[in-house]
């Protein structure tokens, strides 16, 4: 099976554009939480 690359961005226009607005609302949380998360990162290894 090949190997694709899905953007979140993607997946919560798809949603939005099939009228499926609690996916769209998940998966932006989602997107969200997942830079929060990159940004600690980052700062974490700023400060080291």
């Amino acid at each position: 099976m090949e190997k694709m690359t899905i953007r979140l961005e993607d997946i919560i226009s798809y949603f939005q554009a099939i009228g499926h607005k609690e996916a769209a609302r998940g998966f932006e949380e989602l997107a969200n939480q997942i830079s929060e998360e990159r940004r600690a990162g980052k700062e974490m290894c700023e400060q080291s």
